[in-house]
Parts: C-alpha cells; structure tokens; sequence
C-alpha cells in the first residue's frame, strides 16, 4: 500500500512543478494502476502464505499430539513404565558390554603382558582409568601383582 501511496504522490508532484509533463500522463496513469494492481496481489499473495502457515502449523502440532505417548503410570524414580523399561534394558547392555570389556582386558593382558594400560584400553575400547582400576580390583582380590583377576 505505501508503494501505491508513493507512486501517487509522485505523480502529484511531477504534474506540478513540470506542466508539460501533461502529455505524459496516460503513460504515468497506466504506470499507477500497474503498481496498484502488484500491490494487490502482493497483498493477496500475502493473505494465502499465512493461511498456508497456518494450516501446516495445526497439522504439525495434531501429529504431535496423536504421537505423544501418555505417561499413565509412573515406576521407581519417577519414570513411566515405558521409560523404566528401557532404563532396565540400558542398563543390561551396559552390564553385558562390562562383562565383555572385562574378558577382553584379560585376553590382552595374557596375549601382551607387557603392554601399557594406554594400550590395554585401545583394545578393549574403554578409559585409561577403567583400566587401570580394574587392575587395582583384580590385585585386590587376588592380593598380589598379577594382572590377571
């Protein structure tokens, strides 16, 4: 709408301080209506992105809303059952994985026993430290030197 406002003013102006600009008025006449008419439908234009926006923004939330699971019950800690479930299941792998790590420890150790705990935990794909503490558990249990638990 300022566009066409401008435009109008402009043309006021031209046809007063250059009378003989007159002769040039359809022209100027035609150019106004064309500004009006880019006007308008930069306006229409304008109205159907927003209710496009609109509408995408309304079926984005119903989906998310048909897709939230409900929290019904709540387990230890406070978590749903759902939640608990797969906390159960974490922590399973986690063991597991330990497990695993433990008997690689002890495989490389006996297959290079005088590597360093760097290299130890390159292999087995754990900390410098959890290495190194495991070390410390196995003496501890065995009560010697040994690397071997």
């Amino acid at each position: 709408v300022a566009v066409y406002y401008a435009t109008a003013f402009l043309l006021v102006l031209v046809m007063e301080f250059f009378p003989a600009a007159a002769r040039l008025a359809p022209a100027m006449f035609v150019l106004l209506a064309g500004t009006s008419a880019l006007t308008l439908a930069l306006a229409g234009d304008q109205k159907r992105r927003e209710v496009l926006t609109v509408n995408r923004s309304e079926k984005r939330s119903a989906r998310r809303s048909e897709n939230a699971a409900p929290a019904v019950s709540f387990g230890q800690f406070g978590q749903t059952d759902g939640q608990s479930d797969v906390l159960t299941r974490a922590n399973l792998t986690r063991k597991l994985s330990k497990s695993d790590a433990e008997k690689r420890l002890r495989q490389f150790f006996a297959d290079h026993p005088g590597a360093s705990h760097a290299d130890a935990a390159r292999a087995v794909g754990r900390s410098r430290s959890w290495v190194s503490g495991k070390l410390a558990e196995w003496q501890q249990l065995n009560g010697n030197n040994s690397r071997f638990g």
